[in-house]
């Protein structure tokens, strides 16, 4: 059993570049006589510096500087920036596959007061208000979001929030009506 959730590896970064590489490769058409292989490795090349939020704009520079010998168009551009929009769903399909062979579940329900540390390493109270079973992950609302109570929430992994125990906050409430 994994209990790791997978982060942005290679095997994901390889789908992408096959996501990328056939698109390219069609772009191409027979001015690629080497085919799809051809694609990949250009493209493994390229993508090697860039991360999956670079635009495609400079991908599309690079490929023309570095390997195309084509000066890429508007159609190369709105292919690559595509590709990389599509980088969030690749990583989805990673993680839906490992809650699945892993039987994760989520440890709270809606309703549920938890905690989470911010990326400011604050630590931030809210509440659960809907869970996303198939990547283990949960929408908590709380003070300051931005959005009223029921109207946004912060998604987030569901092993990266702990609950408050209820106990604490039910004591408090009778010690207050005392």
């Amino acid at each position: 059993m994994n209990t790791i959730r997978p982060n942005w590896n290679e095997k994901m970064h390889s789908a992408f570049i096959n996501l990328i590489a056939a698109d390219v490769d069609s772009w191409l058409g027979e001015e690629n006589s080497a085919g799809i292989e051809d694609a990949i490795e250009m493209c493994k090349k390229a993508i090697k510096t860039h991360n999956r939020y670079d635009n495609g704009y400079e991908l599309a520079k690079k490929l023309e500087r570095e390997y195309l010998g084509k000066t890429p168009d508007a159609e190369l551009v709105e292919i690559l920036e595509g590709a990389y929009s599509h980088a969030d769903d690749i990583e989805k399909k990673f993680v839906e596959a490992w809650v699945r062979e892993n039987n994760i579940t989520i440890p709270h329900s809606v309703g549920d007061l938890v905690s989470f540390i911010d990326n400011r390493n604050k630590r931030i109270e809210g509440e659960v208000m809907q869970l996303y079973p198939l990547t283990a992950k949960v929408g908590v609302w709380f003070d300051g979001i931005g959005h009223e109570k029921g109207k946004g929430h912060r998604v987030l992994n569901a092993e990266d929030v702990a609950r408050i125990e209820q106990k604490a906050h039910a004591s408090a409430a009778t010690d207050d009506a005392q």
